[in-house]
């Protein structure tokens, strides 16, 4: 389904699962701002930090090889 297809360097499947659960969707996710995700997942600042960027250099990456 949906989890299984939705993968993020660095960051566990479990915590990958319950940003769609909690989220809804991708263009949502890549929405969120850190603050959202300590919020809403109940997550230390640091991690959802780290979160953050992990997601933005996701996005970035699939925009380049969009164009390459």
């Amino acid at each position: 389904g949906r989890r299984g297809a939705f993968r993020i360097p660095r960051v566990e499947a479990s915590l990958a699962e319950r940003l769609v659960d909690v989220f809804g969707n991708l263009r949502t996710i890549l929405r969120a701002s850190a603050e959202d995700f300590q919020t809403k997942l109940g997550i230390e600042l640091e991690m959802a930090v780290n979160l953050r960027e992990s997601l933005t250099r996701l996005a970035e990456t699939s925009i380049l090889e969009q164009y390459s």
